[in-house]
């Protein structure tokens, strides 16, 4: 009867704070409720700090203080890489990028953020801006946004450096079901600069962010069309890498 007796703006106000205090925060792999504000459980968060530990199958140092480069040739190179932790299935780390590819969980990309200017803060010296490995276009309208941009921005801010949206998909082939080949090529032609940031570009050190490195033949790609902007160097960030790309059809 009360509910009844409010006004159109109080009602909506009801349901809001109605709504908030029922909200609760799940972790994000085993979808145990937390009790604050969060996108993991302490169990899953010590599974995933085993997991930034593994030795990299290729220099043999830990994930967490592994740098891998993503070049094979003279073409797009890259000054430093660093990533959090390998993208193992069935792992934590693999539950995450699944998840903030599909859901937009503000918990999962504060937490993303956090894990990553740690990192940073170790691997890179003096950078800038940040610029992020965009979203095609028909992903961000399936889904309604662009993860990589929504961590990118949290870094920026963590990091107390420029975020820039420096760069545009054009909308080609999907990555993910092309072989090693295919993806160069692909890559190659997927992205573009925005020209109305080439002088904040200018002579400035980027960390270029993306969620995944499979092959590195986007990040190579993108890392090019940043260095043809007149960027001074190219810092390459990513939350997980394929420890093993020879599965890659």
């Amino acid at each position: 009867k009360i509910y009844r007796t409010l006004s159109h703006p109080q009602k909506i106000r009801c349901l809001t704070l109605s709504f908030t205090s029922v909200f609760v925060y799940k972790c994000v792999k085993c979808h145990k409720v937390l009790d604050a504000y969060g996108a993991l459980c302490d169990e899953c968060l010590l599974k995933l700090k085993k997991e930034t530990m593994l030795p990299c199958t290729k220099c043999g140092v830990q994930h967490n203080s592994c740098a891998c480069r993503i070049q094979r040739d003279k073409s797009g190179i890259v000054h430093s890489c660093a990533h959090v932790a390998p993208y193992l299935k069935s792992g934590v780390t693999h539950k995450l990028i699944c998840t903030a590819k599909a859901v937009k969980n503000d918990a999962l990309f504060d937490y993303m953020a956090l894990a990553l200017a740690d990192r940073a803060r170790r691997a890179f010296m003096n950078a800038d801006i940040i610029v992020n490995v965009p979203r095609s276009f028909v992903r961000r309208r399936k889904y309604g946004f662009d993860q990589t941009k929504e961590v990118a921005k949290r870094l920026a801010a963590l990091l107390g450096i420029e975020y820039v949206c420096a760069l545009k998909h054009r909308g080609v082939r999907s990555q993910k079901k092309l072989g090693l080949f295919m993806r160069e090529k692909n890559a190659s032609s997927a992205f573009s600069i925005n020209k109305k940031y080439l002088d904040i570009l200018k002579n400035k050190r980027v960390i270029l962010y993306d969620d995944l490195t499979t092959s590195g033949a986007t990040a190579r790609a993108c890392v090019k069309i940043l260095q043809e902007a007149g960027v001074l160097c190219v810092y390459f960030l990513s939350f997980a890498k394929t420890d093993n790309i020879n599965n890659i059809k």
